[in-house]
């Protein structure tokens, strides 16, 4: 068994918008994310921020970087076709 005990306190509100640029068309279609956060701010002082893609054939976590005030980008293309399923993480703290 593992347990992960969750924070159900609200944190400060904020919202991402992503956008995918097209990396490698279909039929094994990758794609490179960006992610604002509004308000830019809200990304300051987390732990990490990544995106991770799973469940299509193996796994794939790319870290995100800051590449304009509140604008994050990943290193490398990730693949949405098929099974894939893919999530934006923002951590900071517990």
């Amino acid at each position: 068994m593992l347990a992960f005990p969750l924070l159900t306190e609200p944190g400060p509100a904020l919202r991402a918008e992503v956008t995918l640029a097209e990396a490698r068309p279909a039929p094994h279609r990758e794609v490179q994310p960006a992610v604002r956060i509004h308000p830019p701010a809200a990304a300051d002082g987390t732990d990490w921020m990544s995106v991770l893609a799973w469940q299509g054939g193996g796994s794939r976590l790319e870290h995100l970087r800051e590449t304009a005030p509140g604008v994050w980008t990943t290193t490398a293309p990730l693949p949405v076709h098929g099974e894939w399923k893919t999530m934006v993480w923002l951590h900071s703290g517990r």
